[in-house]
Formats: structure tokens, sequence, C-alpha cells
């Protein structure tokens, strides 16, 4: 089932685009209108039949449940403190069988993996996997952080959760992966944001796409774009990004005109217009350094028929 991942389309697509300006931009823009797509038409009758880069055509329920194909859509390691970020992986085997399980890690831009784990889980089996061991030896950013995203694979099903850990500062958050044979990835994603308050460390929003299209804001149509509202419901601006990663992180203050603290914020992936599935998002709420909080977004679209 994983050879519906067509690597070679998305480069010839992600080729098209501007090379560049390997590089996310993003533009704030005046409410002149809502993004939106008519809620009533279903995401398969809404998207063209061209297969997508990461999933192929897919359809069903967006479930937590165990699946054989899931994507960390961002992990983050210090590699200058030992007690820095890192990203902790859980993966048990839901079969009733011994299996092998793959993991694929990805720089944020690219298709091509920066190495592969496999191990064969018994039934039951977790597998613990921390990214600081994982990744030793890699590249790292100017900044000695090692970021991307990851591909967890199995041919029958498993569970994931992942963590984002500061041990020095004894802080953490958790969330799950985004399941790709539940058809997680969409069209419309619905996020909220703090900025302020209780949660001085603000929201940090993670961005995954199906396919980007490129970063450069001259000549490339935007990636994503979106609208944010406040708490009572009012629009205030609209943003744009054009990006060549398939994977980043934005804080929501870079989307949100100044003096809106609290909101919601929908997201539209442009990929779809392309015939590809889209995206997903996910956020991290921060009250600096005290605690943490990630949830996944909420899916708008309708549902596939």
């Amino acid at each position: 089932m994983h050879h519906r991942i067509i690597l070679a389309l998305a480069f010839l697509v992600l080729m098209s685009s501007s090379l560049a300006a390997a590089e996310t931009v993003v533009q704030i823009h005046p409410p002149s209108k809502a993004v939106t797509f008519n809620p009533d038409t279903p995401k398969a009758a809404q998207s063209s039949p061209r297969a997508s880069a990461l999933t192929g055509e897919l359809a069903g329920a967006k479930v937590e449940a165990p699946s054989t194909f899931y994507i960390v859509p961002h992990f983050l390691v210090d590699t200058l403190d030992p007690g820095g970020d890192t990203t902790l992986l859980g993966i048990r085997n839901e079969h009733n069988t011994a299996q092998d399980v793959s993991i694929q890690y990805l720089p944020t831009d690219s298709l091509s993996s920066l190495t592969t784990q496999t191990r064969n889980l018994d039934p039951k089996e977790v597998w613990t996997i921390n990214l600081r061991d994982a990744l030793s030896g890699q590249a790292a950013d100017v900044d000695g952080f090692i970021r991307g995203w990851a591909r967890v694979l199995s041919n029958d099903p498993t569970s994931v959760d992942y963590f984002q850990a500061t041990p020095s500062d004894a802080f953490a958050f958790g969330e799950l992966p985004i399941d790709i044979d539940a058809g997680e990835f969409c069209e419309m994603y619905k996020v909220r944001f703090l900025i302020g308050g209780g949660f001085s460390g603000g929201t940090v929003i993670t961005f995954m796409l199906d396919l980007p299209l490129g970063g450069n804001s001259t000549i490339d149509p935007p990636s994503v774009t979106g609208t944010v509202y406040d708490e009572n419901g009012n629009m205030i601006n609209n943003f744009s990004i054009w990006t060549d990663d398939f994977s980043f992180q934005l804080n929501a203050s870079a989307l949100v005109n100044a003096g809106t603290n609290f909101g919601s914020l929908d997201i539209r992936f442009e990929n779809i217009d392309n015939g590809f599935s889209g995206g997903a998002a996910s956020v991290s709420h921060d009250a600096s350094g005290i605690f943490s909080v990630g949830l996944k977004g909420f899916c708008l679209d309708a549902p596939a028929i």
C-alpha cells in the first residue's frame, strides 16, 4: 500500500516552483473576505482525480484508531544541549502477530529520507525512540537544531504517539500523529490561538502539506491561505503563506494583526486545486515553560463520498 506514495510526481511539481527561494514567506492582508469553500460539497467532489504526492486518493472516517501509515508533522532535536529539545516516539503493534515497523525521518523540505529505522515488534510490544539518538550524526541547521518530519509505516495496524520534550526544563507536550489511512489530510483546518494572558509563550502552529507550491511570493502561488477571527467571531485579517517546506512551524503572532490575543484561524491548503490532498494543522499553546498543551486542529471538510 505504501507504493501509493508517488515520489517522482511530487518532485516534478516541486521543481516547477521557484528553486531560488528556500524559505517560508507570510503576508497579512486586510479582512476583505473570509477564506471559505462549499461545506456541503464532499471533499472528493472538490478535488481533481490527480494522485496525491504522499497519500494517493483517500476516503473514510477521520477517527483515532490504529493505522498503518502515520505522519509525525514536525520533530525538533537540539544537538548542542543534551538536556534541550528532543522528540520522543512511541509505537505499539496492535496486530496479533509480529510485524516489521519502519520510521522514515525526512528534512522539512524534501521527500528523501535522512535515515530509516526498522524493527520487528511482537504483538502489543511498544517501541520507544528518542530522536536525539535516532538522528545522532545527522547535519543540523545553523542554530544547532535538526528539524524535519517522519513517516511511520507498517503492514498491519499500529498505534503511535509522540512528545516534544525539553528535559532540562522538565517541560513537554504530547500529541497524536496524522493518520493518513483515515484521510486526515484536508483542504480546510481550524485551530485556536492564545497570545498573551496565561499563555505568555503564545501559540505555535505546525503545518504539514501534501505538497508545497514554492517559497517565492513573486512568482509562486501561496501554499496556505487563511482568515483570522477574534473570539466574538469578528473577521480580523487574512493571511497568505508561501513555502518550499512540507513541514514548518509559525508563531500565531506572525499571522494575526497585533491587538487580537485570542481567537481562531480558518486555514486553507491551496494545493487541493492541483489535485493533491491538502494538509493538516496542529497547535501547541505555551505558558512560558510552566505548562504547554498540544492539540490537533479540526478538519472542516465535508465527508468524502
